[in-house]
């Protein structure tokens, strides 16, 4: 069984990093992994997607189609919900919110919107 994680962000919030250490991990345990992105103007800020399929089982693209992914882990709140259209109907999304307080303090908030793995 194969599990689908779109990862996706902003140029400089490393998605594509993020997206190269779990493939790694996911390879040291012995996994099968496709991956591939899309960055665009990932330099002037835009738009990057990382698309990872895992499993045990041979894979043929890297790719995952709309309503394949098992996991949605973005890293800018409103690249999460343009890529919703990805995710499984009752599967994870997970948003990394930057909130900036009245100090100028940063601090992150992980929601978490549905779950099933």
């Amino acid at each position: 069984m194969s599990k689908n994680v779109l990862l996706c962000g902003v140029g400089g919030q490393g998605t594509i990093l993020a997206s190269k250490l779990m493939a790694t991990a996911a390879m040291n345990k012995g996994l099968k992994v496709l991956t591939a992105e899309t960055i665009g103007m990932s330099q002037r800020g835009g738009s990057v997607t990382s698309h990872m399929r895992m499993g045990k089982e041979d894979m043929y693209s890297p790719l995952i189609g709309k309503g394949q992914a098992d996991v949605i882990l973005g890293f800018e709140p409103g690249e999460a919900v343009r890529n919703l259209p990805y995710l499984k109907k009752m599967e994870l999304l997970l948003s990394i919110l930057d909130l900036f307080v009245q100090s100028q303090l940063r601090y992150r908030e992980l929601i978490i919107m549905g779950w099933k793995w």
